[in-house]
């Protein structure tokens, strides 16, 4: 009976030593027999963080340079294949961007423009461009 009572208190030991981990104790994470399940987490693929000034907040860039300042200028459009299935239609206007070089000589600018493309509701799109 003895050696029950003292089996018992080992396995009772062994299991309060193995329900610690490094998310209630002072244990490095690296000891965690498993790892702890991630806290709020949602299922699907990660949200990716969208450029700009938080919805309802006034967009702040400066002004555009006017184009006899503008080194390069660089349009960005769909490929033809893509804009017909999509049945899309190619506008004359662009968003333009302009990112600012500083090289050791003089000011170098090159200006983006991206193609702005209507669906058959009229809603536009562009294509985003990785900076």
């Amino acid at each position: 009976m003895q050696q029950q009572a003292q089996r018992i208190e080992e396995l009772e030991l062994k299991l309060v030593k193995a329900s610690k981990d490094s998310t209630h104790s002072s244990k490095p994470p690296s000891s965690d027999l498993t790892q702890p399940e991630p806290k709020h987490t949602k299922p699907g693929r990660p949200k990716r963080r969208t450029p700009g000034a938080q919805p309802g907040h006034e967009k702040k860039q400066r002004p555009l340079l006017p184009e006899d300042k503008v080194d390069e200028v660089v349009v960005h459009e769909l490929p033809e294949e893509e804009v017909r299935r999509r049945a899309w239609v190619a506008s004359e206007r662009f968003e333009r961007t302009e990112p600012v070089e500083l090289r050791p000589s003089p000011l170098y600018v090159t200006e983006h423009r991206v193609r702005v493309y209507h669906d058959a509701q009229g809603h536009a799109h562009i294509r985003v461009v990785e900076e």
